[in-house]
Formats: structure tokens, C-alpha cells, sequence
């Protein structure tokens, strides 16, 4: 997987720094890396015992592009796929963890393939991705973006806290649709009309 660094680096500067939304399922972050994240590696003497907030303030943006690719592109082993969606599934899995995985498996099978839904790379979710995008038959990226879009409308449905990620205040896309289209194929983009009526229920 070539530039992996570079790709990391590039998404902490999108995540910005250090942010504490009460509404934020993950938790306190600084540049995209969680509490609850760096107590877990911590354990594994990556920063030492006891993490606490004063930690995840002190990250650097290279602190954080070391732990976007330690653990979440190697351990997932994304490097496996294709190198036309590596930048896709890492993005999703430094959002969303394991759910990126298990995101690429059902698109993959929305595509005609029959893959455990496990969130876990192995051969046969290498092999069965691998073929899809060789033979070209499914726009994989734009499947797979599609896919996360409705993932975050979803939570949004669920949750009423959660909508302010999805919509802004204006009632346009919120930061989760944006980010999850930045991947997609303009043609596939929603127009602020079919946003609205996406969105109408929420109101």
C-alpha cells in the first residue's frame, strides 16, 4: 500500500484538533484519535498506563498519522484490497472501526458475492473484492460510498442527537454526508432536494 503516511497525514488535518462534543458517540478526540482509542493501544505501552485527558490533548498531528496506520490500516490489513480503495475503506475505519470492513463485505455482496458480514479482512473478502474491482463489473468506491452515506442517515434516523452530524443548522449536508460523498462519483452526489426529502422526518 503506497502512501499510506501521506493519506494518514492528510485526514488528521481534515479532523482538526481537539474536540469534546457531548453528542459524539466516540467520545473526546484530537485529530481524529479517540480516548477510548489511545487507552487501548496505551495498554499495549504505546503511551503508558493511565491515559487520560491529557494525553489525547498532548497528540501530535504525527502521533495521530502513526496511529491512523498502525491501526487503522495495517491491523485491519486494508492494505490487502485493491489500491483503488484503499483511501475509501481507511477513511471509514478511522471513523468508524471495524464497521468499515464489515461496510466493504456488504458491498461487496449488494454486488453478487456472498461474504460473511464479520468485519474481519480474510482471504475470501480479499479474494471476492479483488475480482469485483479486476473485472471492473461494480463501481466499487462509488457502491461502498453510497453504502456508508445510508449507513450515516441510519444513525441519524435512530438518534436525534446524532442528526446535527448528519444535517447542518442551514438544513444542508451535514459533516458525515459531505465526508462520505467527498469519495463519491459527483453523479451520485444527493441534491439539496433529495436531501431534504431524506431528511424530511427529522423535523
Amino acid at each position: 500500500m503506497h502512501n499510506v503516511k501521506d493519506m494518514a497525514l492528510e485526514m488528521v488535518s481534515k479532523e482538526g484538533g481537539y474536540v469534546n462534543d457531548p453528542d459524539d458517540p466516540g467520545g473526546p478526540t484530537n485529530f481524529g484519535v479517540t480516548l477510548q482509542t489511545l487507552k487501548e493501544i496505551g495498554h499495549q505501552g504505546r503511551f503508558g498506563a493511565a491515559i487520560g485527558l491529557r494525553d489525547l490533548k498532548s497528540l501530535t498531528k504525527s502521533d495521530a498519522a502513526e496511529i491512523f496506520c498502525k491501526y487503522y490500516v495495517y491491523k485491519p490489513r486494508i492494505q490487502l484490497l485493491p489500491p483503488s480503495i484503499h483511501d475509501v475503506v481507511f477513511d471509514m475505519s478511522v471513523n468508524s472501526g471495524s464497521r468499515a470492513i464489515k461496510l466493504l463485505q456488504q458491498s461487496a455482496n449488494l454486488a453478487g458475492e456472498v461474504l460473511v458480514v464479520d468485519g474481519q479482512i480474510g482471504p475470501k473478502t480479499q479474494e471476492h473484492v479483488n475480482a469485483l474491482i479486476t473485472n471492473q463489473a461494480y463501481p466499487m468506491r462509488d457502491i461502498y460510498s453510497i453504502e456508508r452515506r445510508e449507513f450515516y442517515f441510519r444513525l441519524a434516523d435512530k438518534r436525534v442527537s446524532l442528526r446535527k452530524f448528519a444535517r447542518s443548522k442551514s438544513g444542508s449536508k451535514g459533516g458525515w454526508i459531505k465526508r462520505a460523498e467527498a469519495f463519491l462519483n459527483s453523479r451520485f452526489h444527493m441534491t439539496q432536494k433529495e436531501f431534504e426529502e431524506r431528511t424530511a422526518l427529522w423535523d
